[in-house]
């Protein structure tokens, strides 16, 4: 076995993750549960807001603050970097909606984003904005190449998953980082589908913002996602939902001072998700401890072992396993079956997996074990 999935070492650690003990829970890339630090997160701020009131108002401030540390540790920036969102379609369009397009300008994406990555660019023709679509071939890659080729002088943003939904497709983000560096375009990366399972250092990858939901592999709940923008991009994007937390001395009511925060905080209009935020520290921090490389090393090697079950038995992996091309989502199918009664009879064996764009998908996280697996793999026709 694997040394990066030795069951003993991370028993500890799984332990915190209970839906592990009811089900095979292998949907981690759809909607993950919340683990138990985020769970506990979520009781201690509803018994202080049910037994305080606003009395306990100043203590959130603080939680506020060690989490967005906490985020900014996780993808390698500084903590003035990071505001918090509704969820990653509000991150997403505070670029979209605020950044200066002209007409004739084009953004580049793929054929097979998420709706959440697609939309807002889309809604730009009516400033003008071309959408540029890199297409996914049938080996369920697309090689970086594709994107570059669309790329010309008036490309102003290229927004990528990190890792896209369906597939699993793993994209080269330092390449393209350092295309965008070298052409002067705004680098956008939906991280929904790797923040918390794969270790993303934005600075690294000279990505310029980037937006991810609790509710996938950070294990915390729906309504509250981490948003990053480059410092030195601050002043670029508009703030086009301005509210009185978007300012400076917030508190001083009457003052409207409309001078905005000095970073990424002016796009934190309003009062924030406390209860959303209570339970994402709590998950940050249990993913901190453990350390996202571990994670990462886990995962994949969980994933691997799926795939040479899955192809034992005839299935086909229809995800890029090229090692820098591969995440822990796996999507396969068989030639001949009907997949989709497939998964719903999975289901009621309370093993819990996907089904995408006429395949099955699978998304082991760190807390899965090969045990989970072999029930899968079992119970496949």
């Amino acid at each position: 076995m694997n040394a990066a999935i030795d069951d003993d070492a991370f028993a500890h650690h799984i332990a915190k993750v209970s839906v592990s003990k009811r089900y095979v829970y292998l949907d981690n890339a759809a909607v993950a549960p919340i683990c138990d630090p985020a769970a506990d997160g979520l009781r201690r701020y509803a018994e202080e807001a049910n037994l305080h009131g606003e009395i306990k108002e100043p203590t959130w401030g603080t939680r506020a603050d060690e989490t967005r540390a906490l985020a900014a540790q996780l993808l390698h920036c500084a903590p003035a970097e990071i505001a918090f969102a509704k969820n990653t379609s509000e991150g997403i369009s505070f670029i979209a909606n605020g950044f200066a397009f002209e007409p004739g300008d084009n953004v580049v994406t793929t054929n097979v984003e998420f709706p959440a990555n697609y939309y807002p660019w889309e809604n730009l023709k009516l400033k003008g904005v071309e959408l540029r679509l890199a297409k996914e071939q049938q080996d369920g890659r697309i090689p970086p190449e594709l994107v570059e080729a669309l790329v010309d002088d008036r490309t102003r943003v290229i927004a990528l998953s990190s890792v896209e939904f369906s597939s699993g497709f793993r994209h080269d983000l330092e390449r393209i980082g350092a295309l965008c560096r070298t052409r002067g375009i705004f680098f956008f990366v939906d991280g929904i589908q790797s923040v918390g399972v794969l270790d993303l250092d934005v600075k690294a990858a000279s990505v310029h913002a980037l937006a991810a939901d609790g509710h996938k592999w950070l294990l915390a709940p729906e309504g509250i996602a981490i948003f990053f923008l480059d410092e030195a991009k601050l002043d670029e994007v508009a703030v086009t939902e301005k509210g009185w937390l978007s300012v400076v001395n917030p508190n001083a009511f009457l003052d409207y001072d409309p001078t905005l925060q000095p970073d990424a905080g002016r796009f934190e209009c309003g009062s924030l998700n406390n209860a959303g935020l209570h339970a994402l520290h709590g998950s940050l921090e249990m993913l901190l401890d453990i350390g996202i490389p571990l994670i990462e090393a886990r995962a994949l090697a969980l994933s691997d072992y799926l795939c040479d079950g899955l192809e034992s038995k005839g299935y086909t992996i229809f995800s890029s396993r090229q090692p820098t091309e591969k995440s822990p989502i796996v999507s396969f199918y068989k030639e001949g079956l009907d997949l989709r009664p497939i998964q719903v009879e999975l289901r009621k064996q309370q093993i819990v997996i996907a089904y995408r764009d006429g395949r099955l998908r699978a998304s082991p996280h760190f807390y899965n074990t090969p045990k989970d697996l072999d029930r899968l793999l079992n119970a496949l026709p």
